[in-house]
């Protein structure tokens, strides 16, 4: 499982590396297609490692998936139970995109996980 996570890493580095590339006017065309066609084929290459990868180790985009909602939730439940949701002021059962009165609770609950990251 480390190796496909390895492997949709490169591809997410890959895909912002021809974006940047793409938004570049000073890069001269001829170069710009060269290398823009060198980056595909790195891509389409990884992404093929990726799934044969996870065809040997009998994982699919569905099982990845859930796997990675239980995850999301026990992470959810490790913060309500530490007190987290409570202290920035997040009431469970609401929608928290939808919901006015959380945006603020929700911006400031990301911007410590952001902090935490950051010193970590």
């Amino acid at each position: 499982m480390d190796k496909v996570r390895a492997l949709e890493e490169k591809i997410q580095k890959l895909k912002e590396k021809r974006k940047q590339i793409q938004t570049r006017p000073d890069v001269p065309h001829t170069a710009t297609t060269k290398h823009l066609k060198r980056l595909n084929q790195q891509i389409t290459k990884a992404e093929e490692q990726r799934y044969r990868r996870m065809h040997e180790l009998e994982i699919t985009s569905a099982t990845a998936k859930k796997a990675r909602t239980r995850t999301l939730i026990q992470v959810a439940t490790l913060c309500d139970n530490a007190g987290v949701v409570k202290s920035f002021g997040i009431v469970l059962g609401n929608d928290l995109q939808k919901d006015p009165e959380m945006k603020e609770p929700t911006a400031a609950l990301f911007k410590e996980f952001v902090r935490l990251s950051e010193t970590r």
